[in-house]
């Protein structure tokens, strides 16, 4: 008889068994990639909510810092200016010309006095309902948002270490500390935007030992409705008085969407901040109320969902989908005019 040989057996997965694994692993190769996808939209809130944070704290100390070197003016200040002007109207014009910074004789009182005049309130503010001028027509105002312009001179003289050389074209400010030259007499200030111009001397009386001379600093901030044409991302920017006139615009902080600033004016009562409408005297601010609305740069995903904010006494409401938050602090203002 003829051996019979064993059965071959075959093994393998069935077709019920492949598509079960098939199932199981599409069920985790979708849950992986939405754990992939929500920690990516987490991280870019995160950073978002960081770079908001950020831009909200850093606008707020810019501000403080410019605010509490306001009326600054080398040698003298705006407080010893006013007691010795007491009778000049300061200049409460946000940007006044260039030329209101130059004396082009210092022997000419009514030159002086139109300089001290634009020195003597070192901010003035408003609100932007239009258009604004600052050395021209100002591009892209955000509405309902109020501006600041400060006025001061450079912490440092030209020539000293780690100060700016003298800027040909922008004004600079010298004290005149002579008290022989009657007709420029002592403590009178002088503006120009040539070297050869600065000829106030020190208390020596020494032609070859001039006074110091400072930069004469005037920066305009306000709110823009983009940071660059067309991007839809509001931005805290400045004008600078610079070489020949007002400088174009420059981004400070990104993603800053409302200013608004209250004022403290020093009438015997501490801590009443109101609104710049309600200021009567720009030489009396002794401390601004500055608060800013920070947005993220991108909205986030979902649905729109509408928010109210507060800031000092206005109150902005949005219905978007982009995250907000506030920030405020009160700067107070150093170098007091404190009119009669």
């Amino acid at each position: 008889t003829r051996a019979m040989s064993p059965r071959r057996v075959t093994t393998g997965f069935s077709l019920i068994e492949i598509m079960i694994a098939l199932a199981i692993g599409l069920v985790f190769m979708i849950a992986l990639m939405f754990t992939i996808a929500n920690n990516s939209r987490v991280r870019n809130e995160l950073e978002q909510a960081s770079r908001r944070i950020e831009n909200g704290r850093y606008a707020l100390r810019l501000l403080a810092d410019d605010i509490a070197r306001a009326g600054f003016y080398g040698e003298t200040g705006a407080a010893l200016l006013r007691r010795e002007h007491s009778s000049l109207t300061p200049t409460t014009v946000p940007c006044p010309p260039l030329t209101d910074f130059v004396v082009t004789d210092p022997t000419d009182p009514t030159e002086r006095d139109q300089l001290v005049a634009t020195l003597l309130a070192p901010l003035v503010g408003g609100t932007a309902s239009g258009a604004l001028t600052c050395g021209g027509a100002v591009p892209d105002p955000r509405a309902g948002n109020d501006y600041l312009a400060l006025r001061r001179a450079s912490g440092c003289a030209v020539g000293d270490s780690g100060c700016d050389e003298f800027l040909a074209g922008a004004p600079h400010l010298q004290i005149q500390g002579c008290a022989a030259n009657l007709a420029f007499p002592a403590g009178a200030a002088l503006a120009a935007t040539a070297a050869s111009a600065m000829t106030a001397q020190t208390r020596a009386c020494d032609v070859a030992r001039p006074a110091p001379i400072y930069r004469l600093l005037t920066r305009f901030y306000y709110v823009a409705a983009h940071n660059e044409a067309g991007d839809g991302i509001p931005t805290l920017k400045t004008i600078d008085l610079g070489a020949d006139g007002y400088a174009a615009p420059v981004a400070q902080a990104e993603g800053i969407e409302a200013l608004r600033l209250r004022y403290d004016q020093d009438d015997g009562i501490d801590g009443n901040f109101v609104a710049a409408e309600a200021v009567t005297d720009w030489t009396r601010v002794r401390a601004v109320e500055v608060s800013v609305l920070a947005r993220s740069l991108r909205p986030i995903s979902g649905p729109a969902t509408t928010t109210t904010y507060r800031l000092a006494d206005k109150t902005f409401s949005f219905s978007d989908r982009y995250k907000r938050q506030a920030f405020s602090v009160v700067a107070r203002v150093h170098n007091l005019s404190l009119g009669n």
